[in-house]
């Protein structure tokens, strides 16, 4: 079985939102600490959070030794970068963005099972694309070499990918402002 990284990107201002996503809480857990629980569950053992200014507080709570650092939130393939210098060499990786706590832990088994060393994994659901995507492990050297304000799908669309059909509407639900926090919140302890 492949090895798989995860780089955890939580270095945004969360203007839209007015908090810092991060912290925001599902059922008593801070979405930072959903992914993770959802990670270990899928036997991700090396976990990388791409921090800000909130680096301290995401320390704290996770006690996680591989924090990279990227203030210059507004250069998104930055944080990717760093978060993939801290990546065990040779393993694919799991880029998960902060905004996207509520995938269920059978999408990330399903993406990661289908690790391909020279290919993209891209979930979909309702024919529409969503996060976290897998990068293969050979290509993790050339995804390095984006330049820091690029957009990630501008590469990705350059690349082999699997398009994986997934039930899982929370792929898509990215949470922007608090009336998006809210009605995900409403819908998660409803199901």
């Amino acid at each position: 079985m492949a090895k798989i990284s995860v780089v955890i990107l939580c270095a945004g201002m969360s203007t839209r939102m007015g908090e810092d996503k991060t912290f925001l809480e599902f059922n008593g857990e801070k979405a930072i600490e959903l992914i993770l629980r959802k990670a270990k569950k899928c036997k991700i053992a090396d976990m990388i959070i791409v921090a800000g200014k909130n680096k301290q507080k995401i320390k704290e709570i996770t006690n996680l030794e591989k924090i990279a650092i990227n203030e210059k939130t507004k250069l998104r393939s930055l944080s990717i970068k760093k978060g993939l210098s801290l990546i065990k060499e040779g393993n694919g990786c799991l880029i998960w963005p902060i905004d996207y706590p509520l995938v269920k832990t059978k999408t990330i088994k399903a993406i990661t099972s289908k690790h391909i060393h020279d290919h993209v994994v891209c979930p979909r659901s309702n024919k529409k694309g969503g996060h976290p995507i897998l990068i293969g492990s050979n290509l993790i050297n050339d995804l390095k070499k984006i330049s820091s304000d690029a957009p990630l799908n501008n590469w990705v669309r350059r690349q082999k990918k699997i398009s994986l059909e997934v039930q899982d509407d929370w792929i898509n639900y990215e949470m922007n402002n608090p009336d998006e926090y809210f009605k995900a919140k409403k819908i998660n302890e409803s199901s």
